[in-house]
């Protein structure tokens, strides 16, 4: 995972500047590139290794599945779809950051010589003609889940093909039209599960019974499991040194998959503590008190002997968003944890909130009706009562002077809202469920 986090993060700003300049060029050239040969048109191909590898395996789904639209050709995806971009790049991240990794653990063979590589380093790839092959000799693989090998082939492919979306959907959730739940099958249950993809295959990762997945093999609720193992290590005490070896041994073919559900739950214990732990001393190191609204606070580390030098308005939104970061991260893994503290009131949270599409039509109709109540005082009030009515303009704080017709509509667009996000980070740095 490493590998593949430092292969995004070099490509991705040359990469970027490829496709502003490509799209300047394909509109000079009626949205289609020439080959090398005259002027016969060819398919775009991918600018790196990287992208290549992500078309090859097929590692993210169509976007039309994604957002659940319909088709991209559309009226509505054909001017909304831009909207989408943020989305689209955050998916693009994590599914293929999941995919990557997963052939970087995938060994490549060459049973002649009996050389080994991952695969991902074993596959070449040649940016003039988009042409993507193994190096002579590597004919086998053997994957990260399997023991034995098998020959590189288009079966090979698929199946590793599988297993990336397998785990991308155990990981992030199952975005696919062709996998949707019965409950999609109603106007209703799509509003539901439109933005809570993740919540089925997050239950199913933790309490669901034992069973066989034909991809992933062998798989339980990790919490079932690490039950089950302190069950065990409370009756075997006396082997502590030996006992995690003793364990995956006593449940032969299954013990691996049980073992890592027990790092599992300790990497998700680690990562409740260590995220609350991180965000205190963060906020104490910054002087943030959480208890007080106020907008200045006095920051120990930029104070000279006297002073209270405080820091810029850019500095304030970086430090919000990690603590709102580390905050979010706490509490969407503390509540699948109802008894331990904190974790009963984010299930809570969550509970009221069953529809999350339902928070979009509000902000729409909220933009609505404060596009109307503006259009009303501002028909018959002067300039200083408008600007001192507090229905439409706000009063106090750091958009003091601003109308609030600004913000309901940012509140209410896909593109928009982001910017105001970033603009309330000046003072948000805890995680909520609206």
């Amino acid at each position: 995972m490493a590998k593949a986090v430092i292969g995004f993060n070099k490509r991705m700003l040359p990469d970027l500047m490829r496709s502003l300049g490509k799209v300047a060029k394909d509109n000079l050239i009626t949205g289609k590139r020439f080959s090398n040969k005259g002027d016969e048109f060819r398919e775009d191909v991918p600018y790196n290794k990287y992208g290549a590898l992500v078309a090859f395996f097929r590692m993210m789904d169509p976007k039309a599945d994604m957002r659940e639209q319909g088709d991209v050709g559309d009226m509505w995806n054909k001017y909304t779809s831009w909207t989408y971009v943020l989305q689209d790049s955050g998916e693009f991240n994590v599914q293929s950051k999941v995919g990557m990794a997963i052939l970087h653990s995938t060994e490549a063979i060459n049973p002649e010589t009996g050389a080994t590589m991952s695969l991902f380093d074993a596959l070449s790839y040649d940016r003039r003609t988009g042409d993507l092959g193994i190096k002579e000799g590597f004919t086998e693989i053997k994957m990260y889940n399997a023991e034995k090998t098998i020959k590189w082939d288009a079966d090979a492919r698929y199946e590793i093909r599988n297993y990336i979306r397998e785990t991308n959907k155990v990981t992030h959730g199952n975005y696919a039209f062709e996998d949707r739940m019965v409950m999609q099958s109603n106007s209703l249950g799509q509003l539901a599960a439109q933005f809570h993809k993740w919540c089925a295959p997050a239950v199913k990762a933790r309490f669901r019974p034992e069973y066989f997945d034909e991809n992933l093999g062998w798989m339980e609720g990790r919490y079932l499991t690490f039950w089950n193992f302190m069950g065990y290590a409370y009756k075997n005490l006396g082997e502590i040194m030996t006992m995690q070896a003793d364990y995956k041994e006593f449940h032969g073919e299954k013990g691996k998959m049980k073992l890592q559900n027990v790092h599992r739950v300790m990497g998700e214990i680690a990562i409740i503590f260590g995220t609350w732990l991180a965000k205190q001393m963060l906020m104490t190191m910054w002087g943030i008190n959480p208890d007080d609204d106020s907008d200045d606070y006095f920051d120990p580390m930029y104070a000279d002997p006297g002073s209270s030098k405080e820091p810029t308005d850019l500095q304030k939104r970086l430090r919000n968003i990690l603590l709102y970061q580390l905050d979010r991260l706490h509490d969407e893994s503390i509540m699948w944890v109802p008894i331990a503290p904190g974790g009963l009131e984010q299930l809570g949270q969550f509970i009221q909130n069953p529809i999350a599409s339902s928070r979009t039509l509000g902000e729409i109709g909220g933009a609505i009706e404060m596009t109307a109540k503006t259009g009303f005082y501002y028909s018959y009030q002067n300039e200083e009562d408008f600007l001192n009515n507090k229905d439409v303009v706000y009063q106090r704080g750091t958009m003091a002077g601003e109308w609030k017709l600004g913000k309901e509509w940012g509140d209410a667009g896909a593109f928009l809202n982001t910017r105001n996000k970033w603009k309330n980070f000046i003072n948000q740095n805890d995680f909520y469920i609206k």
